[in-house]
């Protein structure tokens, strides 16, 4: 399995559960993450050799667990990009069976009987549908909320939000930004960086949107 180190329990446990046993290859920004999980579940009584974990790079260590004749079912979550690339190696190896969970764009639909100050969810949804009856309480809302967000190091007392995984999600974050600007999409609060150091971002919410942008 090839995923982020945050859903190591969430994609372990069925097949712990089945007996089967799983080569983790953690993702190459946050591998610590997952040895520290593999760590409790060792402490709480997982035999050695059931959850073992590969630390490494995708052209590498992914490569060589996606094409491995043992290995008898990939579940990977990232890019269709390289979603192409372990379809290609798994079916050249023993056409072993694959679970995939994709980059999406799924948007968040607020109807005209929604509870605006509800819905919270384990999603990173990146764009909204919303009524027109709710939408300027909505946009009022999520800007106000996102003004009070407070950006910092992750390890200090009362950070909501820490930085940018690496320099390439953040310039990747500043281009979306920009282009946000460049489309005539209203800028409602954020958008800068933080600082000199770090790869922080302030909380940044866009209104006015052309369905098609990115």
């Amino acid at each position: 399995m090839e995923l982020s180190s945050s859903y190591v329990c969430l994609e372990s446990r069925s097949p712990l559960a089945c007996g089967n046993t799983i080569v983790l290859k953690t993702t190459e920004q946050t591998p610590l993450t997952a040895l520290y999980v593999a760590q409790l579940l060792h402490e709480a009584g997982l035999p050695p050799g059931v959850l073992n974990i590969v630390s490494g790079f995708g052209p590498t260590a992914g490569t060589a667990l996606a094409s491995h004749i043992d290995v008898d079912k990939i579940a990977f979550r990232g890019s269709t990009e390289t979603d192409k690339i372990v379809q290609e190696l798994a079916a050249k190896s023993n056409l072993k069976p694959y679970t995939l969970e994709l980059g999406g764009k799924s948007p968040f639909i607020i109807c005209e009987d929604a509870d605006i100050d509800k819905g919270q969810c384990c999603c990173a949804g990146s764009h909204a549908f919303i009524h027109d009856h709710v939408y300027d309480e909505f946009i009022e809302k999520s800007r106000a909320r996102a003004q009070r967000r407070i950006v910092g190091d992750p390890f200090q007392k009362g950070i909501e939000q820490g930085p940018k995984i690496d320099s390439e999600q953040f310039e990747k974050i500043l281009k979306y930004i920009k282009s946000g600007v460049e489309s005539n999409a209203t800028l409602e609060c954020g958008g800068d960086r933080l600082g000199s150091k770090g790869f922080y971002i302030q909380s940044i919410v866009f209104s006015n949107v052309q369905e098609r942008k990115r």
